[in-house]
């Protein structure tokens, strides 16, 4: 459901939950996301550079994929993935 309560925007807003302790964050994004525009994950992962530094967020952009696209289900977003929780968790 839609709403233009601004208190209850910023409330649900991902961008509320950036603070200088956030752990790091992939973010795989589908340009062509009718759910969530590629501008929500840009301004996002800028936030948590801003506040915490380039290396807390990576942010993938995919020209073709779509919100929740079959596409992300590849053995190169697994690496991906991998390869993310590698570097943050040892």
């Amino acid at each position: 459901c839609f709403t233009t309560d601004a208190a209850m925007l910023a409330f649900i807003s991902p961008l509320a939950l950036v603070h200088k302790d956030i752990p790091p964050v992939l973010i795989l994004q589908g340009e062509m996301d009718p759910t969530v525009p590629k501008q929500h994950s840009i301004l996002l992962a800028e936030r948590i550079h801003k506040l915490c530094g380039s290396e807390r967020a990576d942010l993938r952009l995919y020209p073709e994929r779509t919100h929740a696209d079959y596409a992300f289900m590849t053995d190169e977003t697994a690496h991906t993935v991998v390869e993310f929780l590698d570097k943050h968790l040892k």
